[in-house]
């Protein structure tokens, strides 16, 4: 059948195109990222992006897919991503947290979160502490 006029399926965005997205830029993503920021290339897609190894290093609106591309990573430390969480779920409370990572890092709790977080992983499967959160695993090449 036509979509044509039917509300929200052509045309009309119902939902917010916007999402939290944080980066973890520790030592051991090096060679990831482009993999993991392939996950969020989409168009029409705003991405505050937060760059986090042990604290948050930067955080930079994404409006379009030809900035993600040319995003300077910021980083290269040990590996502790909650800070990010926290500021995540404390400056954009009404926005899905999604989380990249190689899974290797502390654990989180999404529980300040009102929207389930989404992690995807090129590694392990990370542990959550409390709240929501669902985990995806990418498969290596």
């Amino acid at each position: 059948p036509n979509r044509e006029g039917i509300y929200g399926l052509k045309g009309r965005r119902k939902l917010s195109q916007e999402i939290v997205c944080l980066l973890d830029t520790s030592g051991s993503m090096w060679g990831e990222f482009e993999k993991v920021l392939e996950t969020i290339n989409r168009e029409g897609l705003v991405i505050n992006l937060i760059y986090c190894d042990t604290e948050i290093k930067r955080v930079d609106k994404i409006l379009d897919k030809k900035q993600l591309q040319k995003v300077d990573i910021a980083g290269g430390g040990g590996t502790e991503l909650q800070p990010g969480i926290d500021y995540a779920t404390k400056n954009f409370p009404q926005l899905p947290i999604v989380v990249l990572t190689d899974g290797y890092c502390d654990r989180l709790n999404f529980n300040a979160s009102k929207i389930p977080g989404l992690i995807i992983s090129t590694g392990i499967e990370v542990k959550i502490d409390g709240g929501k959160a669902t985990n995806i695993l990418l498969e290596r090449k």
